[in-house]
């Protein structure tokens, strides 16, 4: 994990999941899970 990244995005295969980390809770909360295509759809819709 880098510096204070907001979102981190792991790469398995071909599918992409994007999650953040909560420290204060102790929770990790998923956004997107989904092939490189569906990932860049969803990326370009919210950032």
């Amino acid at each position: 994990m880098k510096g204070n990244a907001r979102f981190f995005v792991d790469e398995i295969g071909q599918q992409r999941i994007v999650y953040r980390v909560f420290d204060e809770t102790n929770a990790v909360r998923f956004y997107f899970v989904g092939n490189h295509k569906d990932y860049e759809r969803w990326y370009r819709q919210y950032f």
